[in-house]
């Protein structure tokens, strides 16, 4: 199955309204869609650009190095990506292209095998438990409006939810928790995300006592991945998990992180840490270690994963309430809550059926 064609685009859809996390402010999602061609079939691949020049990088890095080869060879493609392109980084930008690839490599090969990527992985089990991530500033920053969204999680059948915090002084944020706890009731679970808001151990500690009465399932980012020291403290001594990885790439990091054990949760991101086949090498990981996996967003690709691997949470959806999130406006069938979990896809590859008419609309 040879490589015909490298195609990459950059897709910007505004949101509705702005949204507020802990440090950002955010007005529109910018994904890079890259799609190979072999044999008829197209594998597609896609993440967040984060307004870098990710399909750029795919055209003038990536693309020579793919065309002509056999698209089935997933792991001498990245092993190739990636010692081709040591000279130009090893997070961020580059990282985001050879996950883009790295992900439509496998939607090839798992097409050509007539199998949804989940089963070709190995296949464990046939749904997952659904969470979502909402209660941002903006929609969600008067502790009313947080419970009535939070109640309508409850009432939608999530198995758990997400609040963001650290964009207000703690007393403030507290409240906001306490309201989302209340609109939850007592059974679903209950995380906060920090964004990396947090700049030292002791604060950091001083928002998981304030926090701990409410049931917290586990702390995200409290503080930057680079704040190693400050992320080891903090987990030894707090009495809440710590969930990190989103924004971190490569199983060498990631191994440095659990060596330190400065994480409960790996929240790793196929978009970011390296693709499907990346992903899977950090769960490996994470599994020898007893950590709970949790991938982090894009649960049209993490679907396949926590379908795939034991000692994975569930997948986490983005509610259209929360305003944050609009890849649904260029997929035709996005992934959808039924009694508390997402199924695994039955089509071929990653299942994914994209709406063409808005990519084109959408394309920078």
């Amino acid at each position: 199955m040879i490589i015909e064609r490298v195609d990459a685009r950059t897709v910007r859809v505004p949101l509705a309204r702005p949204v507020q996390t802990s440090d950002l402010v955010i007005d529109a999602r910018e994904f890079v869609i890259v799609e190979l061609h072999a044999d008829g079939l197209v594998g597609t691949g896609f993440g967040f650009t984060r307004d870098g020049l990710v399909a750029e990088t795919i055209c003038r890095n990536l693309s020579p190095l793919l065309v002509g080869a056999d698209a089935r060879l997933t792991e001498r493609h990245w092993e190739r990506m990636w010692r081709a392109t040591r000279y130009l980084g090893r997070r961020g930008l580059l990282m985001r292209a050879i996950s883009a690839v790295d992900i439509a490599l496998w939607d090839l090969k798992a097409q050509a095998a007539g199998l949804p990527l989940w089963t070709l992985l190995g296949g464990y089990r046939e749904r997952v438990p659904a969470y979502v991530a909402g209660g941002y500033y903006g929609p969600a920053t008067d502790p009313h409006d947080v419970e009535h969204e939070f109640r309508g999680y409850r009432e939608a059948g999530y198995q758990g939810a997400k609040i963001n915090v650290g964009g207000l002084p703690l007393a403030e944020d507290v409240v906001r928790v306490a309201a989302a706890r209340s609109g939850l009731g007592s059974e679903p679970g209950l995380a906060v995300d920090f964004n990396g808001a947090l700049t030292s151990a002791r604060a950091g500690m001083t928002w998981a006592i304030a926090l701990e009465p409410y049931g917290i399932d586990f702390l995200e980012e409290p503080f930057l991945m680079d704040d190693l020291p400050a992320l080891r403290s903090f987990r030894a001594r707090s009495p809440i998990d710590v969930a990190m990885g989103e924004d971190e790439s490569g199983r060498w990091a990631f191994a440095e992180l659990m060596r330190s054990e400065a994480l409960d949760v790996v929240r790793h991101d196929a978009t970011l840490v390296g693709g499907i086949s990346e992903w899977v090498k950090v769960a490996g990981l994470a599994l020898a270690h007893r950590l709970t996996l949790f991938p982090h967003w894009f649960p049209e690709i993490h679907i396949h994963l926590a379908a795939a691997f034991p000692g994975c949470r569930g997948v986490e959806l983005i509610a259209p309430e929360s305003g944050i999130m609009n890849l649904d406006v260029l997929i035709a069938n996005p992934c959808t809550l039924v009694d508390g979990h997402v199924a695994a896809p039955t089509l071929p590859g990653l299942g994914i059926v994209w709406n063409r008419d808005a990519l084109e609309a959408h394309t920078l």
